[in-house]
This record gives structure tokens, C-alpha cells and sequence, in this order.
């Protein structure tokens, strides 16, 4: 067995290097065990199987600090007991002959405790991504007054379209219009494809999935939403209830929402 001085890590950075974890150890298959342990305790290694060879994240290291009491100190052996549970054997130094001292001590560990980690205060939540994601496809829109985008989502959070509002495929911006004013073929009105609309047609799924939208979406945006089967839709900026045609599609889609069941959810961080 090598043993691990963690005095002599760099800078006493925390990380213990070359620590051994055998089958042999604990008196049973250590595979699944092994595994967990590398998932709940962010060990990483190059052998994740019954035996190997791995680093241990520094915040373990200072949760075994807090407990041994030690500042240095050297790992003789680690293994999980049958309660779960991870034992680390450590002491505070070898003797010149390379034998244990009689000081050397094991700190359990539970593993269903965060060993001091705690979440990351800056971390956003998956509702922040989405949203995130579809204002910034909003900003590839070349409309040059309302950029909308839209993502739509699984329920394993996997993102399975994008859209934003522009015109169809080979229509090139200078031969459509922008603007809004004149008769429907002389105005955007005509030509533009939303971004609902869009990310539906880009998606690879869309049963089941939720639509993130930087807007709230027309009715006829709403009926696509229905027909392709997504679930809820989570929209950033609520209609203008000062404009007639806002309000219209506001009890549209309601109404179909009543029938069908596919939520509208303003969207709250």
C-alpha cells in the first residue's frame, strides 16, 4: 500500500492524490459503491470500477480536518462500511521505518451529508437558463422592433428546438418588408414567422415539452403550441393590455388553454 502525505500537496491545496480504494478493503463488491461515492463526493479518477487510483475534491479533505482535529496528515486506507458510510484511515505522520503510528485514527463520513458543500449562491435555476437561452435567440432576430425567442424544453431539461422571428428560408431581407404600416403584402404581417412557430419547426420533439418564450404568444402561435403537444408555455413579458389586439388573444388563448390544459405561466425567476 502507498501512503499519502497530505502535508506535501501543493500549497496545502487540499487534494490527495494516488489514494487507494480496493475491493479487498471492504469485504464486498465495491463497484456500485465506488461509483456513488465519485458522484456524491466529485471524485474523479481513471478507474471507477473496484479498484483505482483517484483525487479528492479539497472540501472533503477540509471536512476530515474538522473532524481528526489534524492539519496534516497522512491517508493509510479508505473503504465505505455496510451502513454507507465512508471511512477514512489517517494519522498524523509516519515513523522512519515506514510503520503505522499509534496515533492513526478513521473519520467516518456519511455520505447523505453535503460534507460542508454547499449549492453556489450565483448558480441560476433551470427556469433562469431556458429563459436566458431564449432571449438570447431573440437577439439573432433582424426585426428592427420586436426581437422575440423561444425554447423549448423536455422533461430531462434537454433542449430540443430554439426559434426566433424572421422571415421563411430564402427570403432575403431586402425583397420583405419590415415595416409595419400599408397594406398586408407591403408590411412584415405577411411574410415573418414567429419564433413559437419557429422552434416548433426546429425541434426534434415537442411532445410533452415546455415553451419558453420572451413573449406572450398570439393565438395563432397558441394553436401550434396545442397541436404539437407541448405541455405549458412560460412566456417573459406579458401582453399589452392597452392594445385591443393583445387582449383579443389573451381570451383566445385562454379559452383554449381551459379546453386543453396547456398552461401559459408568466415567468418568475
Amino acid at each position: 500500500m502507498s501512503f499519502l502525505d497530505y502535508s506535501k500537496t501543493t500549497g496545502g491545496g487540499g487534494l490527495i492524490n494516488n489514494l487507494p480504494i480496493t475491493e479487498k478493503q471492504t469485504g464486498y463488491d465495491m463497484s456500485g459503491y465506488i461509483n456513488d461515492l465519485c458522484d456524491r463526493l466529485n471524485i474523479k479518477g481513471t478507474d471507477q470500477n473496484t479498484t483505482g487510483v483517484f483525487t479528492i475534491d479539497s472540501k472533503i479533505i477540509d471536512k476530515i480536518k474538522k473532524i481528526s482535529g489534524y492539519n496534516s496528515f497522512v491517508v493509510l486506507s479508505c473503504r465505505i462500511n455496510e451502513a454507507g458510510y465512508l471511512i477514512v484511515t489517517i494519522a498524523p505522520h509516519l515513523n522512519l521505518g515506514g510503520d503505522l503510528v499509534d496515533d492513526a485514527i478513521e473519520v467516518e463520513v456519511n455520505l447523505t451529508d453535503p460534507i460542508g458543500y454547499t449549492e453556489s449562491e450565483d448558480q441560476i435555476s433551470w427556469s433562469e437558463y431556458f429563459m436566458s437561452i431564449a432571449q438570447i435567440s431573440a437577439k439573432r432576430s433582424k426585426d428592427p422592433v420586436t426581437k422575440v425567442g423561444a425554447c423549448i424544453v423536455d422533461d430531462n431539461h434537454i433542449i430540443t428546438g430554439i426559434g426566433y422571428n424572421g422571415f421563411p428560408r430564402g427570403c432575403k431581407d431586402g425583397l420583405f418588408p419590415w415595416g409595419k404600416q400599408g397594406k398586408y403584402s407591403d408590411t412584415k404581417f405577411g411574410y415573418v414567422v414567429h419564433a413559437e412557430l419557429n422552434a416548433i419547426l426546429n425541434s426534434m420533439k415537442t411532445e410533452g415539452c415546455i415553451l419558453y418564450c420572451t413573449e406572450y404568444p398570439c393565438s395563432e402561435c397558441f394553436k401550434a403550441i396545442i397541436q404539437a403537444g407541448i405541455k405549458e408555455v412560460i412566456y417573459f413579458n406579458s401582453p399589452d393590455l392597452n392594445k385591443e389586439k393583445h387582449v383579443e388573444f389573451m381570451k383566445a388563448n385562454q379559452k383554449m388553454s381551459n379546453a386543453t390544459g396547456v398552461k401559459l405561466t408568466k415567468y418568475n425567476p
